[in-house]
């Protein structure tokens, strides 16, 4: 099947799942079902811009870093929070914003404030844990590509200075890339050698992702909850879970840099 192919048969599907979506809101389908419809046209969407690309069309582009030709732990992180915070953000909002959807507000509330007389369907809120979770791996991905520039800059003008420079400085560029990548050093020399700081990073964001979205479920599977006039708050987790992705991501950071060397 040729690239073009797939991407229009992504299209065919994308639509397809818009449809099902619809039809699901309307017919009051199972709130899991909703999110898993929006997931997976987030999901088609992505896969259908890294087939876009020109240079390396695969269907993980979105994860290879250009300038590299290597799939990037960093960008597989980045894109699974937006995906599953996206998603939920959408499935919750298009629940609420369906006509009758939320409960009457409270019979009193004339006699309390006004505000509390008037439904608010897009009054949606994340925990600040979940802030900081996004905020940490953003860094990462930033600061892990400030080092690979700067190790490529270093190596530049070592090459001015020295006949032959150290290689081990060099980020590796890759003539094709691989989805293993993400578990593989990236400097020359060790380009074919795991990189235990990813593995560890990899798992325990894996882990982190799939706790959250089982308490995203439970939340919005709750009509009490997701038909609550004036506000919906998705789960908050415990903050040490943010410090130690805090700790795990600087930890691969300066393993990266020259600190780890």
């Amino acid at each position: 099947m040729t690239i073009k192919q797939l991407q229009n048969l992504l299209l065919l599907c994308s639509l397809f799942v818009v449809i099902w979506l619809g039809i699901g809101l309307f017919a009051h389908f199972h709130a899991l079902f909703i999110w898993g419809a929006a997931a997976a046209l987030l999901v088609m969407m992505l896969i259908y811009l890294g087939l876009s690309e020109e240079k390396t069309p695969l269907w993980y582009g979105v994860l290879v870093e250009k300038n590299r030709n290597r799939a990037s732990l960093s960008r597989l992180q980045v894109t699974l929070w937006t995906v599953v915070i996206i998603s939920a953000y959408l499935a919750v909002a298009l629940i609420r914003t369906m006509p009758e959807a939320l409960d009457p507000p409270a019979p009193d509330c004339q006699e309390t404030d006004e505000d509390d007389c008037t439904p608010q369907p897009l009054n949606i809120a994340f925990p600040n844990e979940i802030w900081l979770a996004l905020g940490i791996s953003t860094v990462s991905f930033a600061g892990s590509s400030l080092i690979k520039t700067n190790k490529r800059n270093k190596y530049q003008a070592n090459l001015l200075a020295q006949p032959s420079p150290e290689t081990a400085i060099i980020p590796y560029q890759a003539k094709e890339p691989k989805i293993r990548d993400i578990f593989y050093g990236d400097d020359v020399g060790n380009q074919d050698t795991i990189d235990l700081s990813k593995v560890q990073m990899f798992f325990f964001t894996v882990a982190l992702i799939t706790v959250y979205s089982f308490a995203i479920g439970s939340f919005i599977t709750n009509d009490a909850l997701i038909r609550a006039p004036h506000t919906f708050e998705f789960p908050a987790f415990s903050s040490s879970m943010t410090v130690i992705l805090a700790i795990s991501h600087a930890g691969y950071l300066f393993i990266k840099g020259p600190g780890g060397k």
